[in-house]
């Protein structure tokens, strides 16, 4: 009895002693296995915060390019107005020009027939006074005088006509060109305002796009950090500085836009004169 006792007794330690082995073996297949989660689970963290980063990289990166394609829209509608407005004060100073040239034409030439119609009215009188002579006079010689007179004052009255009829014909030339002038340029300034009025018009509505595109950067008042947060330095953070930058350059390329492009329009007007100098 006592044997068999042992004996079931040895037999129930060695099950117990191998099902705690079996314990300790799946306990520590356990450890393991939570070890490789944690490990996981920080890897998938990891791996989502990089993620996250190239998001908002890419997303200030795409910023950054819409708001280089605005403001190059804007620097183009900008040189495009200032060349149509030097295109205008051109306009208007050719109209002037020639106005006063063809004005000054025409003054001249009403002064020169003024004269002219009076010198031959003078002649004119002279004239009639000798034909009135001569049809009382007998004396031969005095004849003979008095009509070579009036042969002489017959040539220049037809050469004064022969004047007042040229100067005649410049003075209506003139006055045709005046009116050429007047309407074709006229025509030209009035179309010219038109596209510049459209121009500036489209121009405000690419500044304020523009404007609004900035807004959209990292760190400007459109996008910045919640009160209270701290900006982490990370993958945006070069980024918001070449916004910062695109903010300033394109403050100051605003400024300059007018006098570049006015600069380049008096360079091409001035092309043919700088031209005879280069060898």
């Amino acid at each position: 009895m006592l044997k068999t006792t042992r004996e079931e007794y040895i037999g129930v330690y060695a099950e117990a002693s191998s099902l705690q082995k079996l314990i300790d073996y799946f306990n520590t297949q356990k450890r393991d296995f939570e070890d490789q989660i944690r490990e996981l689970e920080d890897l998938i963290a990891d791996q989502k915060a990089i993620v996250k980063e190239q998001e908002e990289k890419a997303k200030a990166a795409a910023a950054v390019a819409a708001v280089t394609k605005a403001q190059l829209a804007v620097f183009k509608i900008h040189q495009e107005v200032v060349e149509v407005e030097e295109e205008l004060a051109e306009a208007k100073k050719t109209k002037e020009e020639k106005l006063v040239t063809l004005n000054t034409e025409k003054t001249t030439l009403e002064g020169a027939l003024k004269e002219a119609k009076a010198e031959l009215k003078k002649n004119e009188v002279q004239k009639a006074g000798l034909d009135a002579a001569l049809k009382t006079t007998t004396a031969k010689p005095e004849v003979t005088r008095i009509t070579t007179e009036i042969t002489k004052f017959t040539e220049t009255i037809t050469a004064i006509t022969g004047k007042i009829t040229k100067l005649e014909g410049k003075a209506t030339k003139v006055a045709t060109g005046i009116t050429t002038v007047t309407e074709t340029m006229t025509g030209t300034i009035e179309e010219l305002t038109k596209k510049l009025a459209g121009l500036k018009e489209e121009a405000a509505k690419d500044e304020a796009a523009a404007a609004k595109s900035i807004e959209t950067l990292p760190g400007t008042a459109g996008n910045k950090t919640p009160a209270g947060g701290k900006k982490p330095a990370g993958p945006t953070t070069g980024v918001t500085d070449v916004a910062t930058t695109i903010i300033k350059a394109t403050e100051e390329a605003k400024n300059k836009r007018i006098e570049c492009a006015r600069a380049s329009k008096r360079l091409s007007n001035q092309k043919d004169s700088i031209s005879q100098y280069i060898v």
